[in-house]
């Protein structure tokens, strides 16, 4: 079998397999506007007073920014340069178009009066935005799997492929994933990634690792293994995401103190544009339940 049917094949899979519990919209209904399109590089604070409103705006953007990338798409007879950076483009823009629906569903629930609902909030998101996850995580996955066809080491390609598998993953939902042998080939492609470029874009194949490492079902739980991944990703970019899935990861290890400072770290630090302003109030969320519980 030739590795471009290979590749046609796994994501046929995927999509065969997200299509038994629902049927999964097309990405171009996804991705349509929701209000006039929004322009210009995501800030550093709210430019509303509603974080609710915010995390919509931030959708609206990147999901502007998947469509224009998505129209970019390489023509017949581009370099293999050109195909290749549009590939990776195209692979990113749709996984953070995903990733801003799951913030924003987050950020939109009602918090719940304890860490425990703040920490599952991801898991009470609704079917129809875990559909639309899916839908531009499968399109990004192939993406990442032609970039690799084109260059198989590169840190880009094998970074997006993990990310686009976690998150497909996590659409489908951890027993079923599991259930369905998902399992091996997320943590494969994990794995790969780390191995092969722990350090590419300030250790976000570390956070991917650990991460993964805190959610996942046994037997590829392991939060030991996830604190010290998370921790390298501090290490070399103490930006929001990765305090506050260190935090994460220390919770699930059994030591709150050290999860609460992680953060409230998170919510004096940088991150990428619009989004660090959401996981700021995630961290937020945190801090406050975890003040109750410590007293």
């Amino acid at each position: 079998m030739s590795r471009s049917l290979s590749r046609a094949s796994v994501v046929t899979a995927i999509l065969l397999t997200l299509s038994c519990a629902a049927p999964l919209p097309a990405v171009d209904d996804v991705l349509a506007l929701e209000d006039d399109p929004l322009s210009g590089e995501p800030a550093e604070a709210p430019r509303t007073e509603s974080i609710t409103d915010w995390a919509r705006e931030l959708q609206l953007e990147l999901d502007e920014r998947a469509s224009e990338a998505r129209a970019n798409a390489p023509s017949t007879g581009s370099s293999r340069s050109r195909e290749l950076a549009s590939l990776l483009a195209g692979s990113r823009a749709l996984f953070d178009a995903a990733d801003a629906r799951i913030l924003r569903a987050q950020i939109e629930q009602d918090p719940g009066s304890t860490l425990a609902d703040v920490l599952t909030a991801e898991d009470e998101v609704a079917r129809d935005v875990r559909a639309e996850v899916a839908a531009l995580c499968a399109e990004g996955l192939d993406l990442a799997e032609r970039a690799l066809e084109l260059e198989p080491e590169s840190c880009r390609a094998l970074l997006e492929r993990g990310l686009h598998l976690s998150l497909l993953a996590w659409a489908e939902g951890a027993a079923r994933a599991l259930l369905a042998g998902r399992g091996p080939r997320v943590k494969n492609a994990i794995d790969r990634v780390q191995e092969r470029c722990a350090e590419h874009e300030g250790g976000a194949p570390l956070r991917l690792a650990g991460r993964f490492r805190t959610q996942a079902p046994w037997p590829y739980r392991d939060t030991a293994l996830a604190v010290r991944s998370l921790t390298r990703a501090v290490a070399l970019e103490p930006n929001a995401l990765n305090l506050l899935f260190l935090g994460d990861a220390l919770y699930a290890a059994g030591d709150l103190e050290e999860a609460s400072a992680a953060w409230s770290r998170a919510l004096e630090a940088q991150g990428d544009g619009g989004r660090a302003v959401l996981q700021r109030e995630l961290a937020r969320r945190r801090v406050d339940r975890a003040r109750l519980e410590l007293r």
